[in-house]
């Protein structure tokens, strides 16, 4: 964690939005590369190499010293490699190049949520006691699993912790507690999209369907590659159009990707969604 940590910090901070989730996907890509053959290390010392692969009571067996020999020679020289090849910006010029890449009036996908006022430290904070009080004295009359009384607990000190917090915004005081609990309230979209929160999820991304309306009309497609032959996506389509009193020639329809599902928006010639199809186009 060490050593991987700077890793990957260093694409968020290298590489610009469009580039990150590669980047990203190589950086893990090569983890479990040298994962894999680290594992398969020993058995190629062994069977390839020839070295012993047992020893006496006590021992640790040449293939294993080796192995880690030679990961930690990898790992050296990985590190040396990056740091004398990598160069770092200052945060002027970080800020610039975030400023040049950014859309005008509209959040980047890694920016910060804003900061958190002290009345939502306080009602957060109280809301998360009393959670964990509640789910306390379940667990203690219900008889339940003892283990649960940890998740509760931390429930409860997780609300006292945000209460500690806001009453330390209240009196203009600041220190690690304090940033690090912010930093968690504060944290950037992509992170807490990796934690489950899909961007289409978060207001702050929302804009008004007024301002996509000409890029819906321009990516809408006609009906006849949504209603081939006779079949049962044909009769739903012709359903959804009877439903939303629409003809083919005044419908288009889109596609429409969720999390677990897909589907089909169909918009009347105004662009206007009009009715949904659950079928996969």
């Amino acid at each position: 964690n060490v050593t991987m940590e700077p890793f990957r910090a260093f694409v968020g901070d290298l590489l610009p939005d469009e580039q990150r989730t590669a980047g990203y996907a190589m950086q893990s890509f090569f983890i479990g590369a040298g994962a894999v053959f680290a594992s398969c290390l020993p058995w190629i010392l062994s069977n390839v190499l020839h070295l012993s692969a047992t020893a006496a009571d006590g021992m640790v067996p040449d293939t294993v010293r080796w192995a880690y020999y030679i990961g930690a020679a990898a790992l050296l020289g990985a590190v040396l490699w990056t740091v004398i090849t990598t160069r770092e910006y200052s945060p002027d010029q970080m800020a610039a190049f975030e400023a040049n890449h950014a859309s005008p009036g509209k959040p980047g996908i890694d920016d910060q949520a804003p900061a958190r006022s002290v009345r939502a430290y306080i009602i957060g904070g109280l809301i998360w006691v009393v959670i964990g009080a509640a789910g306390f004295g379940g667990v203690a009359v219900a008889g339940v699993e003892k283990e649960l009384y940890v998740l509760f607990g931390g429930i409860a000190a997780f609300g006292l912790l945000q209460i500690v917090v806001g009453a330390m915004h209240a009196s203009r005081t600041a220190n690690g507690v304090t940033e690090i609990v912010d930093d968690i309230f504060r944290m950037p979209s992509t992170m807490r999209s990796l934690a489950g929160q899909p961007l289409a999820a978060m207001p702050r991304y929302w804009v008004p369907f007024e301002s996509q309306r000409p890029q819906v009309l321009s990516q809408a497609r006609g009906l006849t590659e949504l209603r081939p032959g006779d079949g049962v996506a044909r009769q739903q389509v012709d359903q959804a159009l009877a439903r939303a009193g629409l003809s083919a020639d005044q419908a288009r329809w889109l596609p429409l990707m969720a999390r677990r599902a897909q589907g089909v928006v169909l918009v009347d010639s105004q662009g206007e969604p009009r009715a949904l199809v659950d079928i996969v186009p």
